[in-house]
């Protein structure tokens, strides 16, 4: 139900870009604007010409708002698996309650200000930056969570070598394709798109190695290997 519902808001984008067309076409909008000030800036456009000032305010704050909501969920996230993951697992298995929240407000912290710095310097626009962000969370982690849910057999390592070893493979095409490459972009297993040679190696790396070294204890539970 939530990736129905998540489908139908892909369409929202589209509308909004077919009505910007269609206002700049028939003279209602001038194209001048966007000419300036580039086409991301397509929906501030589209929102002042189009509706009332009031209006505009709550939809700016609204953006902001979604915006700071989804921040604050992301730093909360990164510093909760850091610490609570990966701190108190591997690093410090007796440490107390108030250190594993320091530690999660540091990461927090810490995350945010690279966040920041890669925001404010980055040479591209945000959009190829979410873009790339979004490529390397599936093509590394799809095999592993969605067959680890129902494969007995499948392996910590495996899961766990499948995510570096996807999401390296899905990096290094982005990078070189986008930043090296120019016009001699590279082609693997006969696709272009980076995420899929990400997702292949992701899936017979995470195959491979759940095989050679299988989880001994038969469980869908893959916390629960030693």
């Amino acid at each position: 139900m939530a990736s129905g519902v998540n489908f139908l808001f892909a369409f929202i984008p589209t509308v909004l870009g077919l009505t910007m067309f269609a206002l700049i076409a028939n003279g209602t909008i001038s194209s001048e604007v966007l000419v300036q000030n580039g086409t991301r800036y397509a929906l501030p456009v589209l929102a002042v010409n189009t509706m009332p000032a009031l209006i505009v305010g709550l939809l700016f704050a609204a953006i902001i708002s979604a915006t700071m909501s989804s921040a604050d969920s992301d730093m909360l996230g990164a510093g909760c698996i850091f610490s609570v993951d990966l701190y108190k697992v591997y690093m410090r298995p007796k440490a107390s309650d108030k250190e594993i929240m320091n530690v999660t407000k540091i990461t927090m912290i810490t995350v945010g200000a690279i966040a920041m710095i890669i925001a404010l310097t980055n040479t591209r626009s945000l959009i190829q930056i979410l873009v790339i962000s979004f490529t390397l969370r599936a093509a590394g982690t799809f095999f592993p969570y969605v067959v680890g849910h129902y494969w007995e057999k499948a392996s910590p390592l495996g899961a766990f070598l499948s995510i570096i070893l996807g999401s390296i493979m899905t990096l290094v095409i982005e990078v070189y394709n986008g930043y090296i490459a120019g016009a001699n972009k590279l082609v693997i297993f006969g696709f272009k798109e980076p995420i899929i040679p990400g997702l292949i190696v992701s899936l017979v790396v995470f195959v491979g190695i759940s095989l050679l070294l299988p989880n001994k204890k038969n469980s869908l539970e893959l916390s629960d290997e030693a």
